[in-house]
């Protein structure tokens, strides 16, 4: 209950505006709920999300609440158009944004839940997972992102506060900085430039995570947009049944948000 109300409180906190916007996905960040398709370069293997965030309602133009559904999964390239998963996040949740559109500050609070789950793609051939066993990962949390927008750049700082989690040894506070950058052209395209980084703390110890994303957006006027996209990431693995493993790849993708 304390949670919620900190949320209500956060989403009723400033004046309203005239004009209806929302807060813009963050776009180096690899938890929103869009498609998008990674292709990692080394070693060969795809990063698949799948998700949306419909909007339920709208307080005032400026305040928006969503509900959120996606899931983070990684698929092995075997040749053949044969991708056997491997393992798969799944996140759902509610959101609550605050983005007036006479003010360049935004902000957006998440409270969701997440877990992971490893995929018969992962077992050797006699179906059996022998390189890692399976454990319950599980957490619920409250997110807090607070943006402000100077001129096509967006910095941007939140943090996050997990309050329920298995395994106990992963650390509750999980500070998150960054910064988008979209540069407009005509008829609808635009430059997109994103770098975002947070603190994963196990056993006390915490290690950097960044995702650093380049690509152009085309945005079309039903308010969808697609985008072609280079994708680096270094740090632990955004996936939770490898959250103790550190990752490191260059892939090439494809996404789609509205």
């Amino acid at each position: 209950m304390i949670v919620i109300r900190v949320v209500v409180l956060l989403l009723l906190a400033a004046s309203s505006a005239s004009a209806q916007q929302e807060f813009e996905q963050l776009y180096a960040n690899p938890f929103e709920a869009r498609i998008q398709l990674v292709g990692q370069l080394e070693p060969k293997t795809l990063r698949l999300d799948i998700g949306a965030a419909p909007t339920l309602f709208r307080v005032d133009s400026a305040y928006t609440v969503a509900a959120e559904f996606f899931t983070l999964t990684r698929l092995r390239s075997e040749g053949n158009l044969k991708f056997p998963v491997e393992t798969s996040d799944y996140w759902f949740g509610f959101t609550g944004s605050y983005a007036p559109a006479r003010s360049d500050v935004s902000l957006r609070v998440r409270l969701a839940h997440i877990s992971s789950h490893l995929v018969d793609g992962y077992a050797n051939s006699a179906g059996v997972f022998d390189r890692q066993l399976p454990f319950v990962y599980s957490r619920e949390f409250i997110e807090a992102i607070a943006a402000y927008k100077i001129g096509s750049i967006r910095p941007y700082a939140g943090i996050t506060w997990v309050w329920s989690i298995q395994p106990r040894s992963f650390d509750r506070i999980i500070p998150h900085v960054g910064f988008d950058l979209r540069h407009e052209f005509r008829n609808g395209f635009a430059l997109r430039a994103g770098h975002d980084a947070k603190l994963i703390g196990i056993d006390g110890v915490y290690v950097p995570q960044h995702a650093t994303q380049l690509g152009i957006e085309q945005r079309y006027a039903s308010g969808t947009s697609a985008g072609l996209h280079v994708y680096r990431f270094d740090g632990r693995s955004i996936h939770g049944m490898f959250a103790r493993q550190g990752e490191s790849y260059l892939g090439v993708g494809l996404s789609f948000t509205y």
